[in-house]
């Protein structure tokens, strides 16, 4: 796969000394933990005339469960649960 790994990421804040990064390096360790991924809120948006539920999934946190720009997803909705999986590799 081509996503960071929690090595990649860590010896980039090595190099740089970004607190951001070992602020994502401690969400990653966690999210291995748990292995959950992320908790989300349903939030209204507004569409005509009307508001509808939405989930709004984006984060660097995607990249380290193989999500990159560019890939496509598929959607599939089952009684309170909705699985993403990639479709196509990006090339």
């Amino acid at each position: 796969m081509s996503y960071l790994t929690l090595q990649q990421l860590e010896r980039y804040s090595q190099m740089e000394g970004r607190g951001k990064t070992l602020a994502l390096i401690s969400r990653i360790k966690d999210l291995e933990k748990r292995r959950q991924g992320k908790s989300l809120k349903v939030f209204a948006f507004p569409q005509n005339t009307k508001y509808v539920p939405a989930i709004r999934v984006s984060g660097l946190w995607l990249l380290h469960f193989g999500f990159e720009l560019g890939d496509e997803v598929t959607l599939t909705a089952k009684d309170n649960e909705i699985i993403i999986k990639k479709t196509i590799e990006r090339r």
